[in-house]
């Protein structure tokens, strides 16, 4: 395996423990790499100085949410550490589950998309709730419409 990821924090159990246990995955030959996901800037510069001080194999990259409604971790919390430490960056979520693709510029929701998927599911009602505050899909959808047709009248896609 190439990379492995720490998906999200475990705050049950010690830092230590963790960054101890990825590292002798990578000692074993199971992994080349380690890293984090969704971690805070906190929890990963932690995880660097305890690799440094018992000799261990630190974290090299988060995979963070980041897009147009997911900002500041990325750009505000995240973007010191990244730079002093060289550590790499994946994005998951950089559509926001669909509404950045254009989609739904129309109003509707197409069957099996999460938008449809959305109504009533927790997770990913609450995940467009994250999105878009008090308004609707369709409310959304009509400012991403009309932002989409002046990037294209200023020749930007």
């Amino acid at each position: 395996m190439d990379v492995l990821f720490a998906h999200r924090p475990d705050h049950c159990t010690p830092l230590e423990e963790t960054v101890r246990a990825f590292s002798w995955v990578i000692d074993q030959g199971l992994a080349h790499y380690w890293g984090t996901s969704e971690w805070s800037a906190v929890m990963i510069e932690q995880a660097c100085q305890i690799a440094e001080k018992y000799n261990l194999h630190a974290p090299k990259f988060d995979q963070n949410e980041y897009n147009m409604f997911v900002r500041e971790a990325m750009e505000v919390n995240l973007a010191d550490l990244f730079k002093a430490r060289k550590y790499g960056t994946t994005i998951w979520g950089p559509n926001a589950g669909g509404l950045l693709t254009g989609k739904f510029n129309d109003g509707t929701r197409p069957e099996g998309s999460r938008g449809a998927l959305a109504v009533g599911h927790p997770f990913l009602h609450g995940r467009w709730e994250k999105y878009l505050g008090s308004e609707t899909v369709e409310e959304t959808t009509k400012k991403l419409k009309a932002l989409s047709e002046i990037a294209k009248q200023q020749g930007v896609s």
